[in-house]
């Protein structure tokens, strides 16, 4: 109850008393204590009273003007110095509040509380140790002073003695188990041990106790952070705010908590209330740039942080913070000169230094990195993250072990990073020891199996390794952590590319551009696997896509040549290569591509050029070397391409394709030995080599070695079955075998493989052309031509297959197709000229042998061929000038000499005509023709001893050769030797029974011997083989009349005549009518014989 002051209010006790009861019930303005000191000045408890109301409003100035007053009236008063110190410590003048208590303890050395406020005025000097004195002597007078215990606990913690504070804590909680602060406080030291679940329990029993308390809430949210129970710490910062929406600690701290869940927009959000209560916290400053800079606004960090450093230029993490800013930026200049004022504020400073090592590796001045980074590991040589951010910038120095070594350094500070471990791996990896690097990475990925990197670098070394199954897999793992990672996804499809998976493989370059659709590279490695599965034009389609991104991008210019090139757009690839040729000049690998494609234009000289190019670049590369060759052998720079061969495999002894093309070369250089030397090399690197085995075949048939050629033949179709090229080569060696049977299996086997193939075809109408089968030789060149209309070759070989049929007119018809493809091959002149001359078409055939004698005078064939026509024509000076041409390019030209001897022998120069068949038997003494026309010029010259010789000689090399038997029969006819020429005819007949002419001589030789029976039956087997045979009809009638059957001799000549009337039979048909008396008849038949002779005489006259 309030005294009412209208008693006397004039009386100082009554004034003093009514500011009491008014001050007790916390109504600290309206008590009056003026009153009572106006009434009374030196009213000692009326100053002590006015003091302590102005306490509790905080007016802490004025209390220590009202405690002085008491001072000097009382300087004695122990409570006076103690609540003047108390003043004096909220207004932080805590050295000043320090001499008040030291004034009180002198007057009572025992008072407790004095003692403890001067504990905490030290505490908040930070005098530790000096409070912790204070706090002891106070618990000593009082050992159930939780206070002293509690502020005990706080002095230790500051000296992090947490568990010396914990004792003290838990000794003040024990004397008062509601002392929410002491609670709060051993949550405090407990979280600073790392025991974050029993601070958590401290901090909720301080909550109980004061569920307002906002510091144990804000204290409970910082520790559910270090738990990273970022939502239950929110929650609790929550609390504390609605406790205290000013306290910018809790803002901050909520922020700092949001920033951890990377929500960087609403950490900002918490920032700008703390920023909104006070300006220049510098904590809160920090944060928000720091969260500014984690969503990419890195200006905008930076105005935080220069907003910090205006408050204190001296701050060290505002300069940490602007520079990597900056950094990020790429203002990378800038963010060094931070740094370095960091470095000038504190030069111990292990952070800075790595971040100053950070920036200079950005600007590539990784030496001078690497000296930031010793410094920081100067200051802590436990700084793990140094040892692995040098370990970086020597691995970009390409200093790998070196770095190994670094990053060895920081996992035996840290064995659980996982990033050391993959950092570690990466420099295994580019030593290409891939097997240590996988066991790094597992090492990273059994700290972290969330650690996408991680994978994503496993499965490069995988890769690298060809394992790329196992690659994929790991692939995998990092897409299932992050499916937008589109490295993962790129090399995934290229893992499925190097399997032939193309198909998937381009699918995970689409999964890898739905990401990232403005990559260059994505869209060129999805080029590159739809080239894979040769969908060109689809592939041209991607690298068009890169190229729009990136105008730039050389690779992806060169690739889309390569699909150019594919699509047989060769001079649409040149101009890509020379595109990605502008951007990168010096690329060996593209000079080289456009060689290629102006090989394929036939341009070989300047393909040659680009490979000279490709060369001075990398003289090293044996492809190009080889490429090289391949264009100087088209140019028929045979030996150049050998030089070329031989430096590719002086750098690649071991390249099967080099030496393949190398015996190539010298191939054409007709060395065929070298060649199958070189072929034998190729072999012995590659066994299962179909064509080089083909190669070998064809250098063994270029030597005649047929059979060993086969046996290569055989070795490439054992290989490659499939093979038509190698059936058909096959087919050409046995056919030089004269195996022709099976020259045709081998063609027919090609031909079931390529029936499109006009020269198999071909090949197998020569072979059955050999075995005489014309006819279904014609229909195998039917087949070629069908396919290959415009092969002259196939035109005349189909001529001369109707030739041998004796369709003349069609092989002409032949033949002139066949010219009219090619009017420069003097063979088919020639051929169509003989045919021709079957058709007895002389003077055509000259004209045809003159046509090829234009292109080709120095044919011996083709002078030969119309020397013959001439001597049909009876042109014989003539034919032999054909025939003196033929030798005269050549001198050994059998036939040439046989076929002029044999005109000579028609010019009746028979010893002329000897002396060349003795010069053709001079070359050729195994000719049974040129022995037996030798012989027929000897029997002209009645030499029929030697003529018999030649025949003899003849019969010798082949006892069938009928003419011979015949031309010996009637040489010893002509010896009167009838029955030796007997013997020579039934030789003939013995071998041809329908030989005529055998029939017609033994008849001579049977009428000589009187044997006329016998003779007349050798002339009716010559009739009966040949109606026509007017010889016979003669001769049977002149034996007739020898026997006097005068009427069957008349019928003989009759039908003789009506054969071929000539003047002797009309004699012999008048001797018969004679004989029979039929003299009239007679008479006309002897005129008409008569005057048939007076014909011929005339005839014979004129010429």
């Amino acid at each position: 109850m309030i005294l009412p002051i209208s008693i006397n209010p004039k009386e100082d006790k009554v004034q003093h008393d009514q500011g009491d009861e008014l001050s007790d019930l916390k109504l600290h303005q309206e008590a009056s204590w003026n009153e009572a000191i106006t009434i009374y000045p030196s009213n000692v408890d009326a100053q002590i009273g006015k003091g302590i109301a102005l306490a509790d409003l905080k007016q802490c100035q004025e209390v220590i003007q009202c405690y002085d007053e008491p001072m000097l009236i009382s300087p004695e008063q122990v409570d006076v110095w103690n609540s003047k110190g108390d003043a004096l410590y909220n207004l932080n003048q805590c050295q000043e509040a320090i001499e008040c208590y030291n004034q009180a303890i002198a007057i009572n050395p025992k008072y407790a509380h004095v003692l403890y406020n001067k504990a905490n005025a030290l505490t908040k000097l930070n005098q530790y140790q000096e409070a912790i004195n204070c706090y002891d002597k106070a618990i000593s007078i009082n050992p159930k002073y939780d206070l002293a215990q509690n502020g005990k606990g706080y002095a230790l913690k500051k000296l992090n003695q947490n568990q010396d504070a914990i004792s003290c804590f838990d000794a003040a909680v024990s004397i008062n188990p509601k002392f929410d602060s002491a609670w709060c406080n051993k949550g405090d030291a407990l979280f600073n041990l790392n025991q974050y679940q029993e601070a958590i329990q401290c901090y909720n029993e301080a909550i109980s106790i004061n569920p307002k308390y906002d510091y144990a809430w804000c204290n409970k949210g910082n520790t559910l952070q270090k738990l990273n129970q970022y939502q239950e710490a929110i929650e609790c910062y929550n609390e504390a705010i609605s406790i205290n929406p000013k306290n910018v600690d809790i803002w901050n701290n909520k922020g700092n908590t949001l920033q951890k869940m990377n929500q960087y927009e609403k950490a900002i959000e918490c920032y700008n209330e703390a920023l909104s209560i006070s300006p220049k916290y510098v904590d809160a400053l920090n944060s928000k740039g720091l969260s500014l800079f984690n969503l990419n606004l890195y200006q905008e960090s930076i105005e935080c942080y220069n907003e910090e450093i205006s408050i204190n230029a001296k701050y060290l993490n505002a300069q940490n913070g602007k520079g990597d800013a900056l950094s990020n930026l790429n203002q990378f200049e800038q963010a060094i000169e931070c740094y370095n004022e960091a470095i000038s504020i504190n030069p111990k400073d292990v952070d800075t230094w790595n971040n100053k090592g950070n920036t200079l590796k950005k600007l590539k001045q990784y030496e001078e990195a690497i000296e930031c980074y010793n410094e920081a590991l100067s200051i802590n040589p436990k700084q793990a993250q140094a040892w692995n951010q040098k370990g970086i910038a020597l691995e970009n120095l390409n200093q790998f072990q070196e770095a190994i070594e670094c990053y060895n350094e920081a996992i035996a500070i840290n064995p659980k990073s996982d990033q050391f471990w993959n950092n570690k791996g990466i420099a295994l990896r580019r030593l290409q020891q891939y097997k240590e690097a996988i066991e790094c990475y597992n090492e990273a990925i059994s700290i972290n199996p969330k650690y996408v990197d991680v994978w994503y670098n496993k499965g490069l070394a995988l890769y690298y390794l060809n394992q790329y199954q196992e690659a994929i897999e790991c692939y995998n793992e990092a897409i299932s952590i992050n499916p937008k990672d589109v490295d993962a996804w790129n090399n995934k499809g290229g893992a499925l590319q190097n399997l032939k998976q193309y198909q998937e493989a381009v699918e995970c370059f689409n999964e890898a551009i739905s990401i990232n659709p403005k990559s260059d590279y994505l869209w060129s490695n999805k080029g590159n696997t739809l080239r894979k599965l040769q969908q060109n034009k689809e592939a041209i389609e991607c690298y068009n896509e890169a190229i729009s991104i990136n105008q730039k991008y050389a690779q992806a210019w060169s690739q889309k040549g390569h699909a150019l090139y594919k699509l047989n757009q060769f001079q649409e690839a040149i101009e890509c290569y020379n595109e990605a040729i502008s951007m990168n000049p010096k690329s060996d690998t593209v000079w080289n591509n456009k060689g290629h494609a102006l090989y394929k234009l036939n341009q070989y000289q300047e393909a040659i050029e680009c490979y000279n190019e490709a060369i001075s670049m990398n003289p090293k590369s044996d492809t190009v070397w080889n490429n090289k060759g391949h264009a100087l052998y088209k140019l028929n720079q045979y030996q150049e391409a050998i030089e070329c061969y031989n430096e590719a495999i002086s750098m690649n002894p071991k390249s099967d394709t080099v030496w393949n093309n190398k015996g190539h070369a010298l191939y054409k250089l007709n060395q065929y030995q070298e060649a199958i030397e070189c072929y034998n090399e190729a072999i012995s690197m590659n066994p299962k080599s179909d064509t080089v085995w083909n190669n070998k075949g064809h250098a063994l048939y270029k030597l005649n070695q047929y059979q060993e050629a086969i046996e290569c033949y055989n070795e490439a179709i054992s290989m490659n079955p499939k093979s038509d090229t190698v059936w058909n080569n096959k087919g050409h060696a046995l056919y030089k075998l004269n195996q022709y049977q099976e020259a045709i299996e081998c063609y027919n086997e090609a031909i079931s493989m390529n029936p499109k193939s006009d020269t198999v075809w071909n090949n197998k109408g020569h072979a059955l052309y050999k075995l005489n089968q014309y006819q279904e030789a014609i229909e195998c060149y039917n087949e070629a031509i069908s396919m290959n209309p415009k092969s002259d070759t196939v035109w005349n070989n189909k001529g001369r297959a109707l030739y041998k049929l004796n369709q003349y007119q069609e092989a002409i018809e032949c033949y002139n197709e066949a010219i009219f493809i090619n009017p420069k091959c003097d063979d088919f002149w020639k051929n169509k000229g003989r045919a021709l001359y079957k058709l007895n078409q002389y003077q055509e055939a000259i004209e045809c042998y003159n046509e090829a004698l234009s292109i080709n005078p120095k044919n011996v064939d083709i002078w030969n061929n119309k020397g013959n026509t001439l001597d049909n024509l009876n042109q014989f000076e003539e034919a032999i000038e054909c025939y003196n041409e033929a030798l005269s390019i050549n001198p050994k030209y059998v036939y040439a000499w046989y076929n002029k001897g044999n005109t000579l022998d028609k010019l009746n120069q028979y010893q002329e005509a000897i002396e060349c068949y003795n010069e053709a038997l001079s070359i050729n003494p195994k000719n049974v023709d040129i022995w037996n026309n030798k012989g027929n010029t000897l029997d002209n010259l009645n030499q029929f001893e030697e003529a018999i010789e030649c025949y003899n000689e003849a019969l010798t090399i082949n006892p069938k050769y009928l003419n011979a038997w015949i031309g010996k029969g009637l040489s010893l006819y002509n010896l009167n030797q009838y029955e030796e020429a007997i013997k020579c005819f039934n030789e003939v007949i013995y071998i041809n029974p329908k030989d005529v002419d055998a029939w017609n001589t033994k008849g001579y030789a049977l009428f000589k011997l009187n044997l006329y029976q016998e003779s007349i039956e050798c002339y009716n087997e010559a009739i009966s083989i040949n109606p026509k045979s007017d010889y016979a009809f003669e001769n049977k009638g002149l034996i007739l009349q020898t026997l006097e059957k005068h009427m069957d001799a008349l019928s003989n000549f009759e039908q003789a005549l009506k054969i071929n009337p000539t003047a002797l039979r009309l004699n012999h048909k008048a001797d018969s009518l004679i004989e029979l008396r039929r003299y009239s008849e007679a008479k006309y038949f002897y005129l008409s014989a008569w005057g048939q002779h007076a014909f011929i005489e005339f005839e014979l006259s004129q010429l």
